[in-house]
């Protein structure tokens, strides 16, 4: 609407009430609308989920309520009610809030990105979500269908024709007033420090990890860097790290009740920055309080760090081509490595290449590679995972194949099959590999060619597995698992049975390899940092291989005992190799490698430790025929131990012989070094 005061003079005052359409980044997929849909309507919420899910709207209902009440809580604010939209028709994992219409979208696979640890997906991802909702909608200056304003001067040439009443504009000046004024790195940070009684998301050793090396390599989001979502995929994470970090130093320095004051304030109309509202509640501006953060983080990392700076052990680099260069994995004869690799790319999506152990001779073998890379043992194939199309509608689904290295042929194994994390059992006949769906993994297996798939084995759901891997002389499987609280390291027999628990402490152990001379190679924090473990089967004995600023992952071993392994910089990712003659940083008894010398990390820990509500019915396998037809078969089901459920610190002490043929199982609690 156009308000002349004056038609004779020069300047028109425009005042234009402006809407403003919010949307998430789709996913690239439409989804499939024959699908018959089912709504869980609750006191605050509905939840809609699709055929195939029911066990996520389930659990998608009731964590939502529960979150209900702490999250308001925090704001004084209450929503309208708001509709959760979970998805399940790929092999991708997000969530989205749509804060102007009260909805929140939700992929139902877990969230396994290499630059976040593990959590339970459904519990953080909807506090996180609904968090957006609460706190954006509290600061909005204006009712939800007025987003923004803005007001417009705009100046005329003189007209001296009596006919004309104004000539052409000359002259236009805008000046908008938004209705929410939140900076990426607030609106993110706040939706992860979520609520004081109920937190689902924490402070772990990876979100450390990213702050750590940013601010060493000194490539730590400005201020102003951190107030966008607009940089590539690792800087884009930066800001949900940052800002996460940040906003958890405000409320340690300024107490409980800074979140919600700034919040408020954001919601003034004299409020067009962030740094009015932080400076009314802090006496600081969001700059100076930034600077302050930063200071306290490098004395922090400074003191924490003495220990890798006097005793550094990080090896030779093979390729630091791309920020998202992991996943190595040698050939049977260690002159070959094969690893994923963004190279060349501003987003994380991965392609396969090989290089020399040196780093020389570096290869691009397949676009497009999702998961990691292995050898088959007579060296003549390799396999992987990748995404592919599945339907009109442009989902994509995880699915395996094979890469023949004399010929340069690839061979798709599966279709439709929603497969990844493939390795070869020890005669290369086989392949086991992770099933997702509906927020659950399963174990399966088939012949090397893709025939004979059958579902291995099942647990409750939410159960999350990874990297399976065939023991040398083929009789289990090893593999990580995640229920609650940190991944731990299982196997299970190679025909589906007897389940056990191999190595589960307070620390995160995963990515395990077997090595030469009867040791396994995993990755592990004990220490704050993700470095490379190894354990002697026979001694019970941990060695720490790597002593890295960053963090160390992914290990794999070759025949003269060397190991490649992805390590973490303040570039991102990239494949560095150790050679067998680098002396161990430390030698550790079973018993003290289960005692946790994280200190920095123990709110997180009670958080990951708190147990789970999962439920705990008669697990079971799927067996496939050629028909397709589906039969189930009982199968043994996760179940804890009286010695592993204990978290009194003299349970590091078991007797270690009892379970002479697995590979050192420690049981879960002890005390904080």
């Amino acid at each position: 609407m156009r308000l002349r005061f004056n038609p004779r003079r020069a300047t028109t005052l425009s005042v234009l009430a402006a809407i403003a359409l919010f949307c998430a980044a789709p996913a690239g997929a439409t989804t499939n609308p024959r699908l018959e849909w089912k709504t869980i309507s609750t006191e605050h919420f509905d939840i809609h989920f699709h055929e195939g899910e029911e066990w996520t709207g389930e659990q998608a209902a009731k964590i939502a309520e529960e979150i209900y009440g702490p999250i308001t809580a925090v704001y004084h604010y209450e929503p309208k009610r708001c509709h959760i939209i979970l998805i399940d028709t790929e092999d991708y994992s997000n969530g989205a809030a749509f804060y102007y219409d009260d909805k929140i979208e939700i992929w139902a696979t877990n969230l396994e990105f290499n630059l976040r640890g593990t959590t339970v997906w459904l519990r953080n991802v909807i506090t996180h979500e609904y968090t957006h909702i609460v706190s954006i909608q509290a600061a909005m200056k204006m009712p939800k269908p007025i987003p923004a304003l803005y007001f417009q001067a705009i100046g005329f040439e003189r007209e001296k024709r009596p006919d004309v009443i104004n000539g052409y504009p000359n002259m236009i000046v805008s000046y908008p007033i938004t209705g929410t004024v939140v900076p990426g790195w607030w609106a993110e940070g706040v939706a992860q420090v979520q609520s004081p009684s109920m937190r689902n998301d924490c402070w772990d050793t990876h979100r450390d990890m990213i702050l750590r090396a940013s601010l060493v390599d000194n490539t730590m989001l400005t201020y102003d860097e951190m107030g966008y979502l607009g940089h590539r995929s690792i800087d884009n994470e930066r800001v949900y790290d940052h800002g996460f970090g940040l906003v958890r130093y405000i409320e340690a320095t300024y107490g409980d009740d800074a979140i919600r004051e700034i919040n408020h304030h954001l919601g003034d109309w004299n409020r067009l920055t962030f740094d009015g509202a932080c400076k009314k509640v802090t006496g600081k501006s969001g700059r100076d309080v930034y600077n302050d953060w930063r200071a306290a983080l490098k004395r922090r990392f400074d003191a924490e760090l003495v220990p890798v700076y006097k005793n550094p052990r990080e090896g030779a680099v093979v390729c630091d081509g791309g920020y998202m260069t992991l996943g190595p994995a040698f050939s049977p004869d260690g002159k070959t490595v094969a690893f994923l690799s963004n190279k060349g790319s501003d987003y994380a999506g991965t392609d396969l290449y090989t290089a020399a152990r040196d780093g020389s001779d570096l290869k691009e073998i397949e676009s497009g590679v999702s998961s990691r890379p292995f050898y088959s043992h007579d060296g003549k194939y390799l396999v992987y995972a990748k995404h592919e199309k599945a339907d009109i509608y442009n989902s994509r689904l995880s699915d395996l194949f094979t890469y023949e290295i004399a010929t340069k042929k690839e061979t798709r194994l599966s279709h439709k099959l929603r497969a990844a994390e493939p390795s070869w059992s020890p005669d290369d006949a086989h392949l086991v590999f992770v099933l997702n769906g509906d927020g659950t993994h399963r174990l399966g297996i088939m012949d090397r060619d893709g025939k004979n798939f059958r579902v291995l084995y099942a647990a409750e759901k939410g159960t999350q597995f990874y990297a399976p891997q065939f023991y040398p002389d083929g009789s289990r499987i090893l593999f990580g698992v995640f229920t609650t609280g940190t991944r731990d390291l299982a196997s299970i027999a190679a025909d589906g049975t007897d389940f056990r628990y191999e190595l589960r402490t307070d620390n995160d152990e995963r990515d395990a390899r077997f090595a030469p001379g009867g040791r396994v190679v995993f990755a592990s924090d004990r220490s704050g940092i993700f470095n490379i473990y190894s354990l002697d089967l026979a001694t019970r004995e941990v060695s720490q291989l790597t002593n890295v600023v960053g963090g160390a992952f992914m290990p794999d071993p070759s025949t003269d005992g060397a190991v490649v392994y992805a390590q973490f910089t303040g570039k991102g990712y990239r494949v560095s190799r150790l050679d067998a003659t680098a002396e161990p940083v430390s030698e550790l008894t079973a018993d003290a490698y289960a005692v946790r010398a994280a200190e920095e990390f123990d709110e997180c820990r009670a958080l990951k430790s708190r147990p789970e509500a999962l439920p705990h019915d008669e697990v079971m396998t799927e067996d496939v025929g050629a028909n397709g037809a589906v039969t189930n078969t009982p199968a043994a089901g996760i179940e804890e131990t009286e010695a592993a459920a204990t978290s009194d610190s003299t349970a590091a002490n078991i007797d270690m012989s009892a379970a002479p043929d697995s590979i050192g199982t420690l049981p879960r609690g002890g005390a904080t070094a």
